[in-house]
């Protein structure tokens, strides 16, 4: 008898510890990051997450594959949204996005409301067409620097790239466009269901519509236009709302490892436009 007594006290004290974990836990803002499967930024998140715990956040990951093509960004973000309800207790939540990630995050902060606030890493921001072009483009530029026509040859690609990428924003077949030539690799990412809801994606109107603010983080490793592309689109777009934003970068680099003194003050911006916005 007296050993079934300690029996359930002792599980009557693991239930009360848990739930107090629990409580502690849902208290406290909880940062997540969302990365792609194929992401080539794991050294700049681990040192700006190495920054995040040091000023009291606690931080959890999640992975989104783009490496098949074969999920929408719509099911990305179902996929999202499944993760944070199971395996999230925080109250509030903070999304950490990198690259592409920023299309299905952006989404879920829409219906979200325990998401207080977007931090992004190197985020995509422009209308899903534009940003597609200018990946594409870029691509086809880089395979063609051997090329002896290389004017008329870029011409003629990128023409064709622009028409496909119009067909599938308008819901028509990109096979029936015939003339010009892509490369194989730009033909299989338009043809793909990432490819092809990721130009059907309208960031106009979910940044208008978006309540939570957001925190910009650029590196080195982002192609200076891209960067200014992405940071001018975003400070266009808000600007015409109530959200509260900042942009940060590019950030400096000795070598492979991020300047101390620049994650000084890029965690500093962080906790300062953190406090700004919870002190609103």
């Amino acid at each position: 008898m007296a050993g079934m007594n300690k029996t359930l006290f002792l599980i009557l004290l693991l239930a009360i510890s848990l739930n107090c974990i629990k409580i502690h836990a849902t208290g406290k803002y909880q940062v997540i990051w969302i990365y792609p499967n194929n992401s080539n930024r794991t050294l700049e998140m681990e040192k700006i997450d190495s920054c995040l715990r040091k000023g009291g956040m606690v931080s959890q990951r999640f992975q989104l594959d783009f490496s098949s093509l074969e999920s929408t960004v719509e099911q990305q973000r179902d996929s999202l949204h499944l993760f944070l309800g199971r395996h999230v207790q925080a109250e509030k939540v903070i999304l950490f996005p990198v690259g592409e990630c920023s299309y299905a995050t952006m989404l879920e902060a829409l219906d979200n409301d325990r998401v207080k606030m977007l931090v992004t890493l190197s985020a995509v921001f422009l209308a899903g067409d534009d940003y597609v072009y200018n990946r594409l483009s870029l691509c086809e530029n880089v395979k063609l620097q051997e090329s002896h026509n290389l004017w008329l040859e870029k011409t003629n690609r990128l023409r064709c790239i622009h028409e496909m990428i119009q067909r599938v924003r308008d819901g028509k077949d990109t096979r029936k466009n015939k003339k010009g030539k892509v490369s194989q690799m730009a033909k299989t990412y338009l043809y793909s269901k990432l490819g092809r809801s990721i130009i059907r994606y309208d960031s106009r109107e979910v940044l208008k519509s978006l309540h939570c603010p957001i925190f910009a983080i650029y590196s080195e490793k982002d192609v200076s236009w891209d960067f200014l592309s992405h940071q001018e689109f975003l400070q266009f777009q808000l600007n015409k709302t109530l959200v509260s934003y900042e942009t940060f970068g590019p950030m400096q680099y000795d070598g492979e490892l991020l300047r101390p003194k620049w994650l000084n003050i890029l965690n500093e911006r962080i906790m300062n436009f953190f406090k700004t916005i919870n002190d609103d």
